[in-house]
């Protein structure tokens, strides 16, 4: 019989099944004092009471990303290693706990809201897990940690739940779970799991309705709509709008040539691009280059090789994300692309061979686009040989939120390259308040890192000693109101080095209401880092010119 998520009612029957809890308590200033400094303001559609049907909408409302999230913050709770404020690169990333309390349970997170829990994973899912919610003495839901993730605990059903063996192995689970006052997250005992919860905090005065259960008819019809859209990769989940088109268009580049794809005069969005690449030269969707402009923009918006546009690279892949993939030889992105006044998109070739490419690029004119609308940016990274501990992803200033990342690496070597935490400081972070415990563990995956097409995680292709990953945070986005840097490190083969052994590239994906980032504020802006994985944390400088331009010889 397959295992039941119940409520867990004290002294009721209910605790017969397998435990699963959640409970609200005191919270640790240390850990919430930064996480709790949200704004009191909201766009204005966000300020009526935000009901769970809502919230499960969000698994598939991409046209809310193109909406600036003020008053948001975004974070992470883990089992990172708390030695890491001591020596930068402690990687002992498995059994830490926020505290134990005295009957024993360990607690993993807690904080106040209100807000949403948008992801949970863990690479040994152990024991029992415990909801706390609002201030609950006692858990409102407990089970067995690993029945999470098998998809037969209703809600927590395929495929917003993916494991990838048996139960000790990498398990996500994106089943969203809002708490209006408090939550607390709690093992019944340290079981030294590895476990990540990803969140999103909302303005104080927004009202949010905590998770319940059993789903009522509405609800249901809700998660059974995402279910849909989430098990149809390639399938665009936003609804078509008024007067959308769609502009087909073959170009046949020779070595070094440009095209023009599209050039759109007047305000609009920018809803889908689709591309088949046809070429006798390998590598191609490396070295075609897109390059995208809104508004006449200063700084290209997108500039970033065509594969990793679409979250892969090298070669044409088979895989399928909501946001991105690559069925059947065409590619797809999904991420809206709105502009005021004018959307320009060119293709050049850094090939030696012809290359003939076939685009589908989809976009409505819009009558008046609204003044908290943002920029979709699209930029890629390189560094060949990488011997930058912190391998950034992304350093910008300015207003906005952080969306995604694919990141191709070239790892020649044997051994296991993706040892490395991610890392996020937001506005005023010296000391980030975001750590990870690996880079198969950001990417979804657990014990290494194989081919995997999730619908928010994964490793679009997998061959040899190429390796492309990619996340997408449609739902788990990452405000920012000042500057924002993301990265994630690298050890070097095994987690020991030396590094400078690997090709590092990244495309970064985020929305911001500035046409360019104002990088000249990010000079001589510190925050708490390091350089040196053994060394002790220090003072750094964010990078006011962290985007390399894309050539023949950076490619």
């Amino acid at each position: 019989m397959p295992a039941v998520f119940f409520p867990k009612r004290k002294g009721s029957q209910f605790d017969l099944r397998p435990p699963m809890r959640f409970v609200g308590v005191g919270v640790l200033a240390a850990f919430l004092g930064i996480a709790l400094a949200a704004a009191a303001s909201c766009a204005a559609e966000q300020e009526k009471p935000l009901t769970y049907v809502d919230v499960l909408r969000q698994l598939t409302d991409l046209d809310r990303l193109t909406r600036l999230q003020t008053g948001c913050r975004a974070g992470l709770f883990s089992s990172w290693d708390r030695a890491s404020k001591t020596r930068w690169g402690a990687n002992g990333d498995a059994g830490q706990y926020l505290r134990v309390e005295p009957d024993g349970e360990a607690v993993m997170m807690e904080l106040d809201g209100p807000g949403v829990i948008y992801r949970a994973w863990s690479a040994n899912p152990v024991g029992k897990i415990r909801i706390y919610l609002d201030g609950a003495e006692d858990p409102n839901y407990e089970c067995d940690f690993p029945d999470l993730f098998d998809g037969k605990t209703p809600p927590f059903v395929k495929p917003l739940v993916y494991r990838r063996d048996g139960p000790q192995s990498a398990s996500d689970c994106y089943l969203p779970v809002p708490f209006a006052k408090h939550v607390k997250i709690a093992a019944d005992k340290p079981h030294g799991q590895y476990y990540q919860f990803n969140y999103v905090l909302f303005p104080k005065d927004r009202q949010v309705a905590s998770f319940r259960l059993p789903l009522n008819a509405e609800e249901e019809a809700a998660l059974s709509s995402a279910v849909d859209a989430w098990s149809h990769p390639g399938r665009d989940p936003k609804p078509q709008l008024p007067g959308q088109q769609t502009i087909t268009k073959t170009v046949t580049l020779e070595a070094g040539q440009a095209a023009l794809l599209c050039e759109l005069k007047n305000a609009g969005m920018i809803r889908s691009i689709r591309a088949r690449v046809q070429s006798d030269q390998r590598y191609a969707w490396r070295k075609l280059v897109l390059c995208g402009e809104w508004d006449n923009g200063p700084w290209p918006q997108i500039l970033t090789p065509l594969g990793p546009f679409f979250g892969f690279d090298w070669e044409t892949a088979e895989y399928g994300s909501v946001t991105t993939g690559c069925l059947k030889g065409q590619a797809y992105q999904f991420f809206p692309m709105p502009f005021r006044n004018s959307a320009r998109l060119s293709l050049k070739s850094y090939l030696e061979k012809p290359a003939t490419v076939e685009f589908e690029i989809q976009w409505a004119p819009q009558a008046q686009v609204p003044d908290d609308s943002v920029y979709f940016f699209a930029r890629w990274r390189h560094e060949p040989d990488s011997k930058t501990f912190d391998y950034p992803f992304l350093e910008t200033a300015g207003r906005g939120h952080f969306v995604g990342v694919a990141m191709p690496i070239d790892h020649p070597l044997g051994g296991w390259w993706g040892e490395g935490d991610e890392k996020v400081w937001v506005d005023d972070d010296d000391f980030t308040p975001w750590i990870g415990t690996g880079s198969e563990d950001y990417f979804g995956d657990a014990w290494g890192i194989r081919y995997l097409s999730g619908p928010s995680f994964g490793a679009s292709s997998m061959k040899g000693h190429r390796t492309c990953n990619y996340r997408w945070h449609f739902m788990d986005f990452v405000p920012f109101a000042k500057r924002m840097r993301m990265t994630i490190e690298n050890y070097g083969p095994n987690g020991q080095g030396p590094r400078g052994q690997y090709d590092y590239t990244s495309t970064a994906f985020w929305y911001q209401a500035e046409k360019s980032p104002p990088f000249d504020q990010l000079r001589g802006v510190k925050y708490t880092g390091g350089d040196d994985p053994d060394g002790k944390p220090a003072p750094m400088e964010y990078s006011s010119q962290p985007f390399q331009d894309v050539n023949a010889d950076s490619l």
